[in-house]
């Protein structure tokens, strides 16, 4: 995903914010608690300046920011360090009729507001110690006439290539003018970095030096309203924009950039994986977060439905990606037909995880009123996942920042159990209405409120204490509103999802590939092609580039030939009409009896004065393609 110039540049500009974009959890992470943040580059002139380490600190003049919190990056290959350095600029204003600005600067500075180290009892009596030993010296050190402190400015330094690090933090206490008054310099900085942190502040202050004096550069600001962007009028999103499992990796491609090829148990991600997903998404989900305003962001943390929506989209890829679209004639039969004698264990699909596509007959919203567009149907173990799907109507997912369109959800555990000689009483016929009842009883029992509140109040090694809130209880209590609902709107989907589960599990001749926005012939062809030679291969691998970056994919349609000879169902249906429900038979056959095949009895529409306008019929799913006889599943 490209982000668009209206949805905060600064994040996917890696030209002019290397160090910002790099993926690690620093400097994003400390730069998540600044107040007012400012993101400021400076176009190719900028390189002449920072080649000079200048002059004197105070010799600079004012070295205040626009903002309060302010982001520069600076190139400092050309002083023979190769990279380039991040800095975070926060300056504070000490107030005007404060006593001791000394003990303010120490107390409420700006480190002291980012890192709780600096709020220890102890490092805060050294700071004091060592300013009120500076301020009583008499030799003669250089600086402004001025030296009464005004000001705090703090940086603090980042550089890096396999691993972004704070290599150093540096506190300034400034006049009235802003500028420097170099005796009260306090600096934590490790002996080996000294001279790449001299080179950085001297072409900072030099970039700010010439900023004031006209040098063209550019300063984005944070994001205000915390929102996705709105299509605009005439707009629509491209294709992969209608299957949620496209949407979640298109629009974070952190996750998306991992490799499926991964090792999986009965539709199962092993652990190492799911912590791979949940660490590159976390860098990405803060990255796209700093590009709001600290008081815009949701009070309400959404990591964990995030997460759970990364997973999983990324399952579904790495089991196949199985993608089938049900036509709105078949989600009308399948809508008005009973699965209320459909085993649990009847269901066999050709892939452990796989997306049904389709809009409801009548629209069905999940929270904050986003309508009903799919369902995943996921074998894990013993037990099905049904996950139902939504899109948010009207938003550019193509130029959005993924935290702000996340699709709700609502999942459901379903049990499965296999037969197992070691669990005598455990029923292996369960029917599917039995399991969503279970379903719901277990969800219910797993955020119960729990037993104990663990809030307590800790004591870190630094000395300073920090409150931790146990949550658990409110977020359960919420769990569990929203799951209730919900939980109508599932109900509602039940007959067709099940029914759609069962149409595609015994794999009639009626699902046929297709592509929605077909590719250009010769990607199909490279795709299909068999050759071994090293020019095929690379035609190949090219072909699935394209096709990762373009608006392809592969889906699989149900019901096409069904409705050959149907032309008047579902379409155009009098109001007089009504439907006569469908079903499913376990029709018994084979020697003895012993084998069972499901056949459906398609609903039919009823004309009140008239009778049926279709006649009914037996649909034997279970019947191969070629005519030959089923086996039973």
């Amino acid at each position: 995903m490209t982000v668009g110039p209206e949805q905060f540049l600064p994040i996917s500009d890696a030209l002019n914010f290397p160090v910002l974009t790099a993926g690690f959890d620093l400097p994003c992470g400390d730069l998540m608690g600044c107040e007012s943040l400012a993101f400021y580059s400076f176009g190719k002139s900028a390189t002449a300046i920072t080649l000079q380490e200048g002059r004197d600190w105070h010799l600079y003049g004012d070295t205040r920011w626009p903002s309060l919190s302010s982001w520069v990056e600076i190139e400092t290959t050309p002083a023979d360090f190769y990279g380039h350095s991040g800095v975070l600029v926060v300056t504070h204003e000490i107030p005007e009729d404060e006593s001791d600005p000394l003990a303010w600067a120490v107390h409420s500075g700006p480190l002291q507001h980012l890192f709780p180290a600096y709020r220890a009892e102890a490092d805060i009596r050294s700071r004091l110690d060592a300013l009120r030993r500076q301020a009583a010296a008499i030799d003669l050190a250089p600086g402004p006439i001025d030296a009464r402190p005004r000001f705090v400015q703090s940086y603090c330094i980042y550089r890096g290539i396999s691993e972004i690090k704070l290599i150093a933090s540096y506190t300034d206490l400034l006049n009235c003018d802003g500028v420097v008054i170099p005796r009260f310099r306090m600096a934590s900085v490790n002996s080996r970095d000294i001279e790449v942190c001299r080179f950085t502040l001297h072409a900072l202050f030099c970039l700010n030096e010439s900023r004031l004096g006209g040098m063209e550069y550019k300063a984005v600001h944070q994001l205000e309203t915390f929102e996705a962007l709105s299509l605009q009028p005439g707009a629509k999103n491209p294709g992969w924009a209608s299957y949620h499992p496209l949407r979640i990796l298109r629009t974070r491609p952190a996750v998306r950039s991992l490799p499926s090829n991964v090792d999986l148990v009965h539709g199962i991600i092993d652990k190492k994986t799911a912590e791979r997903i949940t660490e590159a998404r976390g860098l990405e989900m803060n990255l796209h977060m700093l590009a709001f305003h600290i008081d815009a962001r949701p009070r309400r943390s959404t990591n964990s439905e995030d997460m759970n929506a990364c997973i999983g989209a990324f399952v579904h890829r790495a089991n196949g990606g199985a993608i089938y679209v049900l036509p709105d004639r078949l989600v009308d039969e399948l809508d008005n037909t009973d699965c209320e004698e459909i085993r649990i264990n009847d269901l066999k699909l050709p892939f452990p995880d796989l997306f049904l596509k389709f809009t409801p007959p009548e629209s069905l919203f999940l929270a904050g009123g986003a309508p009903v567009d799919g369902c995943y149907i996921v074998k894990q173990g013993e037990e099905y996942l049904f996950s139902l799907t939504s899109y948010l109507d009207h938003v550019d997912y193509t130029r959005s920042l993924s935290v702000t369109c996340l699709d709700p959800t609502f999942s459901i555990h379903l049990p499965a159990p296999k037969m197992d000689l070691s669990k005598p009483g455990q029923d292996t016929e369960l029917l599917v209405k039995r399991c969503v009842d279970l379903g719901i009883e277990e969800f219910l029992t797993s955020n119960a409120p729990p037993a104990e509140n663990l809030s307590q109040t800790i004591t870190r090694p630094d000395g300073t204490t920090a409150y931790f809130e146990d949550v658990r209880a409110e977020s359960r209590r919420r769990r569990i509103e929203v799951f209730r609902s919900q939980e109508s709107v599932f109900r509602a989907c039940l007959n067709i999802v099940v029914n759609a589960a069962c149409f595609i599990s015994f794999r009639p001749d009626d699902i046929e590939d297709d592509w929605d926005c077909a590719p250009p012939d010769w990607i199909v062809e490279a795709l299909n092609s068999g050759g071994k030679t090293r020019s095929s291969r690379d035609r190949k691998q090219h072909a699935l580039r394209i096709l990762s970056g373009g608006d392809y994919t592969r889906i699989k349609i149900c019901g096409k030939k069904l409705f050959a000879e149907d032309s008047n169902i579902g379409h155009g249906i009098s109001p007089r009409a009504h439907w006569r429900r469908g079903h499913w038979r376990r029709q018994r056959h084979g020697t003895g009896l012993s084998l069972m095949t499901p056949k459906w009895i398609r609903p039919t529409i009823v004309k009140k004065d008239n009778g049926p306008l279709v006649e009914s019929r037996f649909y034997d799913v279970q019947t191969r393609p070629d005519g030959t006889p089923p086996t039973n599943p």
